[in-house]
């Protein structure tokens, strides 16, 4: 049966207004939602029209967190931005939720949302999942473009394939926000923890845990997806400076559990020989864990990346001496990314196009800082997000920043 285009993502995805979650799911025409009165139509609030803008420096005191950016650091699109009058209509455009630290993520954002909503800053928040498609996710952009959100925060599935639907949203007057998947897009402000340093910090961690030789496995997450790229491409010249060091397979655990252990039985079945280390991220340690214990391998050294179950394992085994190394992308990336949204929306001028910060780092001895006894196996360390980028240091990305909740 055929969706009316227009309202394609209520029906796929979920409407989120008022503080409570609607899932409008199955076939049919959606029932249209209401248009913001303030439109983000505005055409005024658009800067450039010719996809570049000028190379420009960040913030001296946070230089380190943008070294070895995967995009170029230039001008943001909204350092003229106008303030919009609020309430405001938020889209969020999500590539999946296939995964524990995607439903805690939204579950973040709802929370702040929230709390905007109380102060009469916000109206609505819409959210779709794209199920990892970008053309799904092309289209459900464009939907929330025809519904004239002022604000669109994607996670996407592709960091290039929708830099022509960001691109129609700026000129749009519309504000978009990338975060833990970014986007190459010139129109498009990004937050993030700095990927590079996620993959290469547990890289270095576990090389110098293995005294730079052995065998390691790599286990990425979604191929393609811009955070797992950034990570693996950070983490491989950190592993080659080690000549003892031997990647004898490298393979996709499509950030899930059961795909890393999959993935490492099938390793594990071709590659007898001893394993010394795995490099993995995004919640598949535990996965990983299963696949060494079915096979009646040896435990070894495994990346942890914030996800309880594998710190209480981690925990558990202290006593018996295993070491690991981990870092973290806290899912509350998600409400950061909508406090720099708003913060744009009101009339906050970013420094640069994209506000980076290096992860937490932890290992044995500052394991207790980050684990916390009867948390739930499938939630994730998660900083409060006035915790982990408090809103003084926020407002340091901003040319007039000051907070806004």
């Amino acid at each position: 049966m055929a969706v009316n285009k227009k309202y394609r993502h209520a029906a796929i995805g979920s409407v989120i207004t008022l503080g409570a979650l609607s899932v409008l799911a199955g076939c049919g025409t959606a029932a249209p939602t209401s248009q913001s009165s303030n439109s983000a139509q505005n055409t005024t609030n658009t800067t450039s029209t010719s996809g570049t803008f000028p190379t420009a420096t960040p913030p001296a005191q946070f230089a380190a967190a943008y070294a070895n950016s995967p995009i170029p650091i230039t001008q943001s699109a909204y350092a003229n931005f106008k303030a919009v009058k609020g309430p405001y209509v938020v889209g969020f455009s999500n590539s999946n939720m296939g995964n524990t630290w995607r439903a805690q993520s939204l579950a973040d954002l709802q929370n702040l949302f929230n709390q905007y909503q109380a102060k009469g800053i916000v109206s609505k928040l819409i959210v779709d999942n794209a199920n990892d498609s970008v053309t799904t996710q092309i289209s459900q952009i464009e939907d929330l473009i025809a519904e004239h959100v002022n604000l669109i925060l994607i996670n996407a599935a592709s960091e290039t394939g929708l830099n022509p639907v960001i691109e129609k949203a700026y000129q749009a007057g519309i504000v978009v926000v990338g975060f833990n998947n970014i986007v190459s897009s010139p129109y498009a402000e990004n937050r993030d923890v700095n990927q590079g340093a996620f993959g290469a910090s547990m890289a270095q961690g576990l090389a110098q845990l293995l005294n730079g030789k052995g065998n390691i496995v790599m286990v990425e997450g979604i191929p393609g997806a811009a955070g797992s790229t950034i990570r693996e491409n950070a983490a491989l010249p950190v592993f080659n400076k080690y000549p003892g060091i031997h990647i004898v397979a490298n393979v996709s655990g499509q950030w899930t559990e059961t795909g890393a252990k999959t993935a490492m039985l099938n390793v594990l079945a071709t590659h007898p020989e001893p394993i010394a280390g795995v490099w993995g991220q995004g919640g598949m340690s535990m996965g990983i864990v299963q696949a060494l214990q079915q096979a009646g391998r040896p435990l070894v050294p495994i990346t942890a990346t914030g996800m309880n179950n594998f710190l209480q394992f981690w925990h558990d085994h202290l006593s018996s001496g295993y070491k690991t190394v981990g870092t973290m992308d806290p899912p509350g990336g998600s409400a950061i990314a909508l406090r720099v949204g708003i913060r744009i929306l009101e009339g906050q001028h970013p420094l640069v196009n994209a506000l980076f910060n290096n992860p937490p780092t932890y290992n044995n001895s500052t394991l207790a800082s980050y684990y916390t006894p009867g948390a739930s196996p499938t939630s994730w360390v998660d900083p409060k997000p006035y915790q982990y980028v408090p809103a003084a240091t926020l407002s340091q990305y901003f040319s007039n920043g000051k907070p806004t909740l």
